[in-house]
């Protein structure tokens, strides 16, 4: 057997996302790869660096165990551990004077390396660690004897949507004595009710409306259609960091002034559901429902929900709670990345006047939970059904996203955009056009089509719109919104999705004209991108069209330029996620543990990665700078070896750029794009970057809706070279390879 194919048996298959074409492929990778990212990605990290979950839960444990002993010395203490990570709180129990434990941990990566560190801090005569689900541990084999003691962390943002209650119920009827101690023993639900359209432009799309006299539709709007407006959205918990939104206390305030800010409906929050994790199992429900009666403090429309969970940490209530409460809900919070609160919608909103009383439903399965919303006098219904998505939208377009095209910045460059290109077209001299338009999960393509047949300067010309989407999901949507259209409008509108159904489409074309020209436009937005500049599709696609259809004439019109900037930042808490734990975590050494993430890191992530960062409070340690930048008007030669520059030089692009910093305190670097959609004008649009001018040594104000920010998060060494070498600058080297259109970025600390 030849070495390529044992590699290939060996390897495994990751999904990647292509610059070149937008679209997601599948990649063979080593075969710990996979694994290695799963380890690089975890929350492990920044959930070991949550100080205050740490300290309650090694309060818990101690006076769980303490209490038991001093109640019945003689009684034997057996704790069971289920969803290990490191140890930690298996150790803590050890320490505390569990006469047995067991954890187990599912992952095999982690579980190996648990016993790495149960053996560097000389416990692995006390603690067993078995690579196990808790639903395969069998009495008699895996664990002597039921256990009388559990401590398990199994919650994520939504509470259950880890699949808690089915773990604790398993273990309730199979793993625990009937008396059995849970740390923590049981959840309380607190819940706000919100106004905030800004909440609310995440999950409903807002009217396209037409122009001219409904050329395309006979209604006041083109999109959305009616079964998207009608849809009840997507189902899934939507967590953020909703101590971000800055609190509006006033009963009344500007409509434009009030986006991104949130309103409280209630005078306080709302406990609204217990969960107990305690034996018996017929205490852990697995579906509920319920309706919870609140009244309206102030006047406002109800359009989400906030939801956050405090533990109960032991039965007797001795250890303060955990709590994932936003800031401004009046208890005592920390910040957590590993925990936000979650936000729900109704199906549709509810205006409210001051002293109103209003109904919430609220239901919940074995792993998840949703809400709505009703007048009191409304009958309850007998089943609070689960919502659906049955128009297609919320499935294909992510939240952040449908956030973005409601935003009034994208509404104006939409407008502007489809403004252009028909001006454009009416001054062309070519009869017939092909105008191919990259947008994925987009409206403009629909705006631009309806500017165009508005005009009557375009109305001579035969112009054919082709839609080109790089996602499946996507494509399917915008088909069934092209296909509401007038029949005369339909009939040239094509939704295409690869190279080779747009040349035949062309091809056809060009048969039946000798004046076919092709323009080729980009939002530039790609469903699957993973950083704002990751949008170069159109670029390659204009060359590959003017490299397999020489005769036919292509100009690209925008966007015509690309520019990345960079600014130096100090986060107050986004380093942690990266940050490794070190040797003293509650007095536990996990500096085996950190070796196995940070090596994954190297192995898997590239140094910049996505982060939302208008959630992550941080200031400015420099001027923003232009790190790099690269003219679009003549696009890449697509030859058999693949894209190669125009110009024939070297296939990579270095650049470099220093930044000079005003202070040592600082941990990371922030980067965003900015493309130019209009060179006569020099319009530039940004694309995850700050929302207002950045000041040096302030807080910097992030965009909030669309692709995630770029962030370079120091490592130590780095952090200690600056802080030791200050004054200093940072150096930024940027590489673009034309080959696979992959951008890339390293960071390091120069003399002045």
């Amino acid at each position: 057997m030849a070495q390529g194919d044992r590699k290939s048996i060996n390897g495994s298959f990751v999904c990647q996302v292509s610059p070149i074409t937008g679209s997601v492929q599948w990649n063979l990778v080593d075969v710990d790869y996979a694994f290695e990212q799963e380890i690089a990605r975890s929350a492990y990290a920044d959930m070991l660096h949550d100080w205050d979950r740490n300290r309650k839960y090694h309060e818990a444990i101690c006076h769980v165990i303490r209490n038991m002993k001093s109640t019945d010395p003689h009684r034997l203490i057996h704790v069971l551990d289920i969803g290990t990570g490191t140890g930690i709180l298996a150790m803590m129990a050890a320490r505390a004077g569990a006469d047995t434990v067991t954890a187990c941990e599912a992952f095999l990566p982690v579980a190996r390396c648990a016993r790495r560190v149960v053996q560097a801090n000389g416990l692995q005569d006390r603690v067993r660690v078995i690579g196990k689900r808790s639903t395969d541990l069998l009495i008699g084999h895996d664990m002597e004897q039921r256990a009388n003691v559990l401590v398990a962390e199994l919650l994520d943002t939504e509470l259950i949507g880890e699949g808690a209650l089915e773990t604790y119920k398993h273990a309730a009827e199979h793993l625990l004595t009937p008396d059995a101690v849970l740390i923590p023993c049981k959840a309380n639900m607190f819940m706000q009710v919100l106004d905030s359209p800004f909440l609310w432009s995440h999950h409903k799309i807002c009217p396209v409306a037409t122009q001219g006299s409904g050329v395309l539709h006979p209604q006041a709007s083109i999109f959305p259609t009616r079964s998207i407006q009608d849809c009840a959205g997507c189902p899934s918990v939507f967590d953020i960091q909703v101590s971000q939104l800055p609190l509006l206390s006033e009963a009344k305030q500007d409509e434009d002034h009030r986006r991104g800010y949130v309103k409280c409906l209630l005078d306080a929050p709302l406990q609204f559901h217990e969960f107990v994790f305690s034996p018996p199992s017929s205490n852990i429900r697995l579906h509920e429902s319920k309706r919870i009666i609140g009244k309206a403090r102030i006047d406002g429309t109800a359009h989400a929900f906030v939801v956050w969970w405090g533990l109960q940490m032991e039965p007797s209530g001795t250890v303060a709670p955990i709590s994932t409460a936003p800031s401004w809900a009046g208890e005592t919070t920390v910040w957590r990345d590993h925990w936000m609160q979650a936000i729900y919608f109704p199906r549709r909103p509810l205006n409210l006047f001051c002293g109103q009383p209003f109904a919430v439903d609220f239901a919940h399965d074995a792993v998840s939970m949703w809400f709505d919303i009703a007048p009191v006098q409304s009958a309850q219904p007998t089943v609070i059904e689960r919502p659906v998505c049955t128009c297609g939208a919320h499935v294909a377009w992510p939240r952040s996203r449908i956030a973005e095209i409601n935003c009034g910045e994208f509404q104006e460059f939409r407008s502007k955009l489809a403004d252009g290109v028909s001006k454009y077209l009416s001054e062309c001299v070519a009869d017939t056009v092909a105008l191919v338009m990259l947008a994925d999960a987009s409206t403009v393509p629909l705006a631009i089509i309806n500017s165009v047949c508005a005009s009557t300067k375009c109305s001579s010309k035969s112009i054919n719109f082709f839609h080109y989407e790089c996602s499946p999901l996507s494509a399917r949507l915008m088909r069934s919104v092209y296909s509401e259209l007038p029949e005369a409008v339909s009939t040239k509108v094509h939704m295409i999705q690869n190279f080779d159904d747009l040349q035949n489409a062309i091809l056809d074309l060009s048969a039946k004209s000798n004046a076919l020209e092709i323009y080729v436009l980009g939002e530039p937005y790609v469903l699957a991108g993973i950083l704002p500049w990751n949008a170069l599709n159109f670029w390659y696609l204009s060359g590959e069209i003017e490299s397999k259809l020489p005769r036919i004439p292509i100009k690209l019109l925008f966007p015509s330029r690309l520019r990345v900037w960079a600014v130096a930042m100090d986060f107050d808490n986004l380093w942690k996620i990266r940050a490794p734990v070190g040797s003293n975590c509650e007095g536990f050494d996990l500096r085996e543990f950190d070796e196995l993430v940070l090596s994954a890191a190297r192995n898997t992530d590239a140094p910049v990665e996505p982060q939302p960062l208008w959630e992550y409070t941080g200031k400015a340690r420099s001027e923003p700078k232009i790190v790099f930048d690269i003219d679009l008007q003549i696009p890449p030669v697509i030859s058999r070896r693949g894209p190669v520059p125009p110009n024939c030089k070297s296939c990579i692009i270095k650049k470099d750029c220093k930044i000079s910093l005003s202070s040592s305190s600082v941990n990371a670097v922030a980067f965003w794009a900015e493309w130019l959609t209009d060179l006569e004008t020099e319009s530039w649009r940004a694309v995850a970057g700050p929302s207002s001018p950045v000041k040096v040594d302030e807080e910097v104000e992030w965009c909030q809706h669309g692709p995630q920010n770029g962030v370079f998060i120091f490592s130590e060494e780095l952090k200690e070279k600056v802080k030791s070498g200050f004054p200093c600058m940072l150096s930024v080297s940027a590489d673009f390879d034309y080959r696979s259109g992959e951008l890339s970025f390293a960071v390091d600390a120069r003399p002045p």
